[in-house]
């Protein structure tokens, strides 16, 4: 029974859509800003990537963009050594993110944190 209701909802899930939009096209874009964050732990350090989007209407919005994560060598290694590789995966995401979205953030003042 409790199948037969889980077969019947699978049905509504056409109607659900995501945007991919970064960008609302409607709005002027005042700037846009990259974030990123990184941590470390003795079993894995990661990043993630925002991109924050200010509008002239002085709305802003975020967007995740990326993450990645890594587990930690299996040579032991000090926590501030993997914070220093978290940091070097943030920097290498980052790059990559604003190599991509280049001709998108080119019409804006980009700032990275």
């Amino acid at each position: 029974m409790k199948f037969d209701f889980f077969i019947a909802q699978l049905a509504t899930l056409q109607s659900v859509r995501i945007s991919r939009c970064l960008f609302d096209r409607t709005l002027d874009i005042d700037y846009v800003q990259i974030h990123a964050f990184s941590d470390a732990s003795e079993k894995a350090y990661a990043s993630v990537v925002y991109l924050r989007i200010v509008y002239v209407s002085g709305e802003i919005d975020m967007q995740f963009l990326a993450s990645k994560a890594k587990v930690s060598p299996l040579k032991k290694q000090s926590i501030p050594r993997l914070e220093v590789l978290g940091a070097c995966l943030m920097s290498k995401l980052v790059d990559s993110i604003s190599h991509t979205l280049q001709d998108e953030l080119r019409s804006g003042k980009i700032d990275r944190f």
